[in-house]
């Protein structure tokens, strides 16, 4: 036989195997790797691949092999079974991202590096759930545990999915005016010194600067011990202005109380 007339039946048999499953498909993702070269080269299927013997279920020949245990076998196709890509359609490629801040890590270098994604974080699987394909795994779950879940060599890079905010110039707005004497808020943050109920809400101070997304900082600086701060955040002196020390005294006679031995005594104002 020649390799025209092999040629022809090659694709008679395609033809038919389209035809008798009615145009029966599967959609794949842009970046997915060509099936055939896959199969050739006798590459195994990853065992968190979607079960491909269920898609095609309707379409097999009920004396078909079971088609996942194949790929996980890494079989070549027989000679007279017809290539598999046209029996895949790639989706165009996911041109979604999400917005997040200008200081927001490299997602790429943090998965790689098995850095953990914060629980404090927003949830990625919600953010993304219009731009993912069925059956992709869970994007949390991946994030939560990148040493456990390596991406596919195949798979397109995590921070082209991200769109960063342009940079809040805080040089042209309002910072947050506080005394001379006011603590230090990132050693403060850093002990897990939580602010007092008395203090101003610092969320309505900042609101003119913070992302949409941020969570509440009130809630945050009254409990840090329950909060990281991202290795990316900006320090939180930064989003401060002390005011000068207050010079103003009061004169009072040479026998006046020690007012701060008076005060930390508790002892009262006379009326």
């Amino acid at each position: 036989m020649s390799g025209d007339t092999r040629r022809v039946l090659h694709a008679l048999t395609l033809l038919l195997s389209v035809v008798e499953t009615g145009g029966q498909t599967v959609s794949i993702g842009f970046y997915h790797p060509d099936i055939d070269a896959a199969l050739n080269a006798r590459t195994t299927v990853s065992s968190r691949h979607p079960s491909v013997h269920s898609q095609l279920q309707a379409a097999l020949p009920s004396s078909h092999q079971n088609v996942d245990n194949l790929l996980a076998q890494g079989r070549r196709l027989p000679r007279n079974h017809p290539p598999v890509n046209p029996f895949a359609v790639r989706r165009p490629p996911v041109t979604f991202t999400v917005s997040v801040s200008s200081l927001h890590v490299n997602v790429n270098t943090a998965f790689a590096g098995g850095q953990v994604l914060p629980t404090t974080h927003g949830v990625v699987q919600t953010m993304m759930a219009t731009a993912l394909p069925t059956g992709h795994p869970n994007v949390d779950t991946i994030l939560r545990n990148p040493t456990t879940n390596p991406l596919p060599s195949w798979h397109p890079p995590l921070d082209q999915y991200v769109a960063r905010r342009a940079p809040v110039d805080l040089t042209v707005r309002p910072n947050v005016s506080v005394g001379y004497y006011h603590p230090d808020a990132d050693a403060m943050f850093a002990a897990n010194t939580a602010i007092s109920i008395r203090h101003p809400s610092v969320q309505t101070m900042l609101s003119s600067v913070l992302p949409s997304t941020h969570p509440n900082v009130d809630t945050i600086l009254r409990n840090p011990s329950n909060y990281t701060m991202p290795s990316w955040h900006p320090p939180l002196s930064q989003l401060m202005v002390r005011r000068q020390p207050i010079l103003f005294n009061v004169s009072v006679s040479s026998f006046h109380v020690n007012v701060t031995t008076a005060f930390a005594a508790g002892q009262v104002l006379p009326a």
